[in-house]
């Protein structure tokens, strides 16, 4: 395989107070920032879209945040943001204009699996397919940054992941999401935090994928 490097420049412009625009989180709801590389010798930007923490994603965090099980949802206290997947569901009338993801959304529209037969992947034949829907989020590809527009505070936390080159492949993506679990156990269950949908993109063995996803506090 060949290791290429992907130089990213960091773009936030997140301050509380400013206009909601296609590239600032929406007002009163919790957001973030995708953007989506193919991973070559330029560095190439696919995607830069806003996201949408879910309203089971927002249930969670008031959960965790007392380190208390609400016993009306499914999430738990103990469950933490670990896992990405992608699916095909994002642009249903045309691949070039994806949907917008909605607040009641609680997985993917239609998820496409990762890998047939790699088992350091987890939830294995989710929805009665085959293979392996969820990647786990290695902890040093999460980093917290500094909201120059806030005081300097550490309100960003960007997550990176990829989806190389032997990864879903044959399928034409247009959607990613962010979960939480217990752990990466297959028997575990999953739950979206956060969705994006985006421009159809056909995902070869030839393209190497890179999706970088802030997350605003």
């Amino acid at each position: 395989m060949k290791n290429t490097e992907v130089h990213i420049i960091d773009e936030l412009n997140i301050g509380d107070n400013f206009p909601n625009t296609s590239e600032i989180r929406p007002s009163k709801r919790p957001g973030g920032v995708v953007k989506i590389y193919e991973k070559n010798e330029d560095g190439l930007k696919l995607v830069h879209k806003c996201n949408l923490v879910l309203y089971t994603g927002r249930e969670w965090v008031a959960s965790r945040l007392f380190n208390k099980a609400n016993v009306s949802i499914d999430q738990t206290a103990d469950e933490y943001i670990g896992w990405s997947g992608v699916g095909s569901g994002g642009a249903s009338v045309d691949p070039l204009i994806p949907d917008n993801p909605t607040n009641g959304d609680d997985d993917l529209t239609t998820p496409v699996p990762l890998s047939l037969t790699d088992s350091s992947y987890c939830d294995e034949d989710v929805v009665g397919g085959t293979g392996y829907y969820k990647k786990p989020i290695d902890t040093s590809d999460v980093v917290f940054e500094i909201d120059t527009a806030n005081d300097d505070k550490y309100l960003v936390v960007k997550v990176s992941f990829a989806i190389t080159e032997d990864d879903a492949n044959g399928y034409t993506l247009s959607e990613a999401g962010l979960f939480t679990s217990e752990s990466s156990n297959d028997l575990t269950d999953y739950h979206i935090f956060a969705r994006v949908t985006f421009p159809a993109i056909v995902k070869t063995s030839g393209r190497d994928l890179l999706f970088v996803w802030y997350v605003y506090c």
